[in-house]
C-alpha cells in the first residue's frame, strides 16, 4: 500500500515458496524469490491454514551451513517455523519504509 503523504509506507515483499517440511523438525524446505535475512518478520499464508507471522531466527543454505541472508534467485533454504507450515505456503515480508 503506497500513499502520497509523509507518512510510512507498507509494502509486502514475496519472499520464496514452502516446497517441503519436516515436521520432527519445524524446517522447511524453501525456494527463495526474494532477498531473505534473519531477524525480519515474516507472514506465511499457506494454502489450506490460517495465515500466521513470525521474526526468522534460523536459516540455512541446502547443505546446512547456518546463513544470515539468501540473496541469490531461487536459493534453496532450510527454515525454522515456530509451527508446522504446509507446501506451497507462500512466505512474505511485512515491511515499513
Amino acid at each position: 500500500m503506497i500513499h502520497n503523504s509523509s507518512k510510512a509506507v507498507n509494502s509486502e515483499t514475496f519472499l520464496g515458496i514452502v516446497r517441503d517440511f519436516d515436521e520432527s523438525k519445524n524446517i522447511a524446505t524453501v525456494e527463495q524469490r526474494g532477498k531473505i535475512e534473519i531477524n525480519r518478520q515474516i507472514e506465511i499464508l499457506q494454502p489450506k491454514s490460517k495465515t500466521f507471522s513470525q521474526t526468522l531466527a534460523y536459516m540455512t543454505d541446502d547443505e546446512g551451513n547456518l546463513i544470515e541472508s539468501a540473496p541469490h534467485a531461487q536459493q534453496i533454504v532450510k527454515i525454522k517455523f515456530d509451527q508446522p507450515v504446509e507446501n506451497w505456503s507462500l512466505i512474505r515480508s511485512l515491511k515499513t519504509e
